[in-house]
């Protein structure tokens, strides 16, 4: 800035440095897709001073860099940076994969099949047996039986139970 008295004399000057700083850029980080009943966590990145969380009807979720969700939909997140710069960022619908089909149990002699699933894990009274992870499996005590099968989404689901007594 030139300042100039009336007669047309530089009489002062002065200099103003202006400083522009770019809009951060979030980048929300999550699935986009959940199984039934389970939570997955949104992270909108680190380096903020600030975030807003919102969802798609703009109701306020939370004001943590992450975000715990359990339910479908569109999630958004505002973020201030140090030099008090706001933008903000949607993540693209998170979906719910569809629930799994309960696995059934199928009994032929000693052997017990489950119906058809990506993985198997097999149970004796509500406890894991180690190792039993296959279709099949071959009750070796009295007990209750369930299997709690994996599909191809990664979502599971469990059995109802099968009591075994075995006959010497």
């Amino acid at each position: 800035v030139f300042v100039r008295d009336a007669s047309g004399c530089s009489s002062a000057s002065d200099t103003l440095r202006v400083n522009f700083h770019p809009l951060p850029m979030p980048v929300i980080v999550g699935p986009d897709a959940i199984c039934p009943g389970d939570t997955a966590v949104l992270d909108a990145g680190s380096g903020y001073s600030a975030y807003t969380w919102k969802d798609a009807a703009n109701t306020s979720l939370g004001n943590t860099r992450f975000l715990r969700i359990s339910t479908a939909g569109a999630f958004s997140v505002a973020v201030t940076d140090v030099n008090g710069c706001t933008n903000s960022s949607t993540l693209h619908p998170v979906t719910l994969f569809p629930i799994p089909p309960i696995p059934l149990i199928t009994r032929l002699g000693d052997t017990l099949t489950s119906s058809d699933a990506r993985t198997w894990q097999w149970y004796m009274n509500n406890v894991a047996i180690p190792g039993a992870t296959e279709r099949t499996l071959l009750p070796l005590t009295n007990g209750s039986y369930t299997v709690r099968t994996t599909d191809a989404n990664g979502c599971t689901a469990l059995s109802d139970p099968v009591d075994v007594t075995k006959t010497t």
